[in-house]
């Protein structure tokens, strides 16, 4: 589920545009792990739109997708969510402000996922509008391409 504002939205799990990524240590390169979620489309003020949640690969010590349960990610500014191309879909693709990721359950072949902060929904010249965000979601885990065929 998101909350944008005083709005809600129910999380699309029928395709594979919302996931939990575990990416394991690697010829060199540290394990990380990523958030994709797609949402079913839903009013926002007069709009109809999909929003959708990404967060791309988040260093990790972790060597497994259990002992990721309990970590947390923030990020405090807009221009490191755009270094990161951290986005916030709701008519058009723009960075988060800011937020904070926690990974509170891995259950079976999912994770439960928190994310809170602030995301902007509009820019139009000089004038950007932002709203309060939070994400409660279960995802499907995907740690290499056999898991696709267990979503849902």
């Amino acid at each position: 589920m998101l909350k944008l504002g005083k709005y809600t939205f129910k999380e699309d799990l029928t395709t594979r545009e919302s996931n939990f990524m575990f990416f394991p240590a690697e010829d060199g390169e540290p394990a990380s792990w990523s958030v994709d979620c797609s949402f079913i489309e839903g009013k926002y003020g007069e709009e109809e739109i999909y929003p959708a949640v990404c967060i791309n690969p988040i260093e990790t010590k972790a060597s497994s997708v259990e002992e990721l349960v309990g970590e947390s990610f923030c990020v405090n500014s807009v221009e490191e969510c755009e270094e990161r191309e951290d986005l916030f879909t709701i008519c058009e693709m723009y960075p988060m402000c800011r937020y904070q990721i926690d990974v509170l359950e891995i259950s079976g072949n999912k994770a439960h996922v928190k994310c809170s902060g602030t995301a902007i929904v509009e820019e139009f010249d000089e004038e950007t509008k932002t709203e309060d965000f939070e994400l409660d979601v279960w995802l499907p885990i995907i740690v290499d391409a056999d898991d696709w065929g267990d979503l849902n």
